[in-house]
């Protein structure tokens, strides 16, 4: 120690870098603990993206009469299985 009672500056770096070294483990598992938390709450809005357009194309579908078939932008269908399930249910007027 100095006169005065204070440290040597290097000793007060020292100490410094100690302290930081000390605390790097919990900043980083609080930064993971964040990344994690984000990508949650992004997967939780696409989920609910996902079911509100489903729910869409639900009704849109169910919505018809008649048999109705998707299409890609190709023109291509995909949904044929599917088409067909919706066609029968609404022409026996099941939902």
């Amino acid at each position: 120690m100095c006169r005065g009672g204070r440290s040597h500056p290097e000793q007060g770096q020292h100490d410094h870098d100690t302290d930081i070294e000390r605390l790097m483990p919990f900043a980083t598992q609080a930064g993971e603990a964040l990344v994690r938390a984000s990508d949650v709450e992004r997967l939780k809005d696409s989920s609910e993206q996902h079911a509100v357009e489903k729910e869409w194309l639900f009704w849109m579908i169910n919505g018809f009469a008649d048999p109705v078939v998707l299409t890609d932008a190709d023109n291509e269908n995909h949904h044929r299985k599917r088409t067909r399930r919706v066609a029968v249910q609404s022409q026996s007027g099941r939902q």
